[in-house]
């Protein structure tokens, strides 16, 4: 096994290895939680949760724009004053805009609870925005191993809080908020310390360069407009239940939604260690590498399928009052087959051939008509079903009109798949509603060997493919 095998395999290994620690926390708040702290409460959590989710936009694509503009690079080589007062002058923008929000929130007198959120929001907004630049150049100059690790500290740092809470039967949604943002600021200060030549340079050295600010921004913003609309596609749904049900409502739908998405965990470690090879990777070999790449995640996405209806039993089991929104679960489970596609293939596809506009206008014209179905489903038909039916819907949209624009570039043909991929999720909808039982588990698994079946010699041959870009 050559050294570039060798170094994939332990990136990947790392990288999945801080990603199940994610999935283990996960796995304690959204299972463990719902169960000790209660309904309302762990409602406020799921609040603080999803408001948390559009950080990311208040860095007005500047991290996301170094992420672009020097993926590939290596570490030692950087420009270490250049980082050095780009890393400052961020952190100071996100201290400005904190303030601005904590403002916002003191002067529009909130209810108690949402002050705190918003104020945990604002701090947050500082550690986290600050931290992310020093984590996307960890992970464009291929430094894996370091972006696990820092991973990995916030999320056990994290657990032991939480555990400690648990212990002394402290059942206030506070302390877990307080303990996350702990977690993340004691992963700050190791991730400074591993970047300190980036971040610790003489005073003399800082300097404000607006043309490097407006570049990095202009390289991102495209990239984050695309992440923040990408997130607001189910986000605005979620809104919509938060005004037109109880916390609590929120809550359930929140907890079903977390649970399809257990396994992105896995694909987003993947996609962290793919990114930076994909970027050495000549034009020509890329539409090989996707054909491949496409048709192994979809069957391993399908896979994962199988393991829903005993995950339904066991959740409805040990959280009872959780029963009906685990219903829903048989409409929602398959998201993370779509937002897996869309996560590792077209979104790493687009960012490799720098066509973040696509990227964009495809999540742009899917938030617009999440927009309209929030408004149909909550305000006019007031349809709890109808907006969790949405849900699906939407993501299926958005990844279908991404293999199709991807299809256009590399100029290959996509129908055929594509309805073999949209037949078996249909089977595994209808089974899953009307067959709450082993015999849905059955139907499904039926399908899912046919599709192997007709596929056999695309899959085998893929894997070849996908092993000779590892090597390289």
């Amino acid at each position: 096994m050559n050294n570039k095998v060798i170094t994939f395999l332990y990136n990947l290994s790392s990288s999945i290895m801080a990603n199940a620690l994610s999935l283990f926390i996960s796995i304690l708040i959204i299972i463990i939680a719902p169960k000790l702290i209660g309904v309302n409460e762990y409602g406020y959590l799921q609040l603080y949760l999803f408001y948390f989710s559009f950080i990311g936009f208040f860095q007005l694509g500047w991290n996301d724009g170094i992420y672009l503009r020097f993926g590939g690079e290596t570490y030692s080589k950087l420009n270490k004053r250049y980082f050095f007062s780009q890393f400052w002058c961020l952190f100071i923008f996100q201290a400005s805009i904190a303030a601005a929000i904590i403002l916002f929130i003191v002067i529009n007198n909130e209810a108690v609870d949402r002050q705190f959120i918003v104020v945990s929001i604002a701090i947050c907004t500082i550690i986290v925005g600050s931290r992310a630049m020093l984590m996307f150049l960890l992970q464009a100059t291929n430094r894996i191993r370091e972006y696990s690790k820092i991973i990995i500290i916030d999320r056990v740092v994290y657990s032991i809080l939480v555990t400690i809470t648990l212990v002394l039967g402290i059942t206030k949604y506070e302390l877990f908020v307080i303990s996350d943002l702990l977690a993340k600021l004691i992963a700050w200060g190791y991730t400074v310390y591993i970047c300190k030549d980036l971040v610790f340079q003489n005073v003399r050295s800082f300097y404000i360069s607006v043309r490097e600010i407006k570049d990095n921004i202009y390289s991102g913003i495209k990239l984050m407009f695309s992440n923040i609309s990408s997130i607001l596609v189910v986000g605005t749904l979620r809104f919509g239940i938060e005004r037109s049900w109880d916390i609590s409502v929120f809550g359930k739908v929140s907890l079903t939604l977390s649970i399809s998405n257990f396994f992105m965990v896995f694909i987003n470690a993947v996609g962290i260690v793919i990114y930076p090879i994909l970027r050495r990777v000549g034009p020509v070999k890329l539409q090989i590498i996707y054909t491949s790449m496409k048709i192994l995640l979809v069957t391993f996405l399908f896979s994962l399928l199988l393991f829903y209806y005993p995950l339904s039993v066991i959740l409805k089991k040990w959280l009872p009052l959780y029963a009906e929104s685990i219903d829903y679960m048989s409409i929602l489970f398959p998201i993370f087959v779509y937002e897996g596609k869309t996560a590792l293939l077209s979104n790493t596809f687009f960012k490799t051939l720098r066509r973040e506009n696509e990227m964009l206008k495809i999540n742009i014209v899917t938030l617009l008509i999440s927009v309209f179905l929030t408004i149909l489903a909550t305000q006019v038909l007031n349809d709890l079903y109808i907006s969790i039916l949405s849900i699906i819907i939407l993501l299926a949209f958005r990844s279908i009109l991404s293999d199709f624009v991807i299809s256009k570039v590399f100029k290959i043909a996509i129908l055929k798949p594509m309805l073999m991929e949209s037949a078996v999720i249909v089977v595994f909808l209808l089974s899953s509603w009307y067959f709450q039982s082993w015999i849905s588990s059955i139907i499904y698994c039926v399908a899912f060997l046919l599709y192997v079946l007709i596929n056999k010699k695309s899959i085998v041959s893929s894997i070849k493919i996908v092993r000779s870009l590892v090597r390289r």
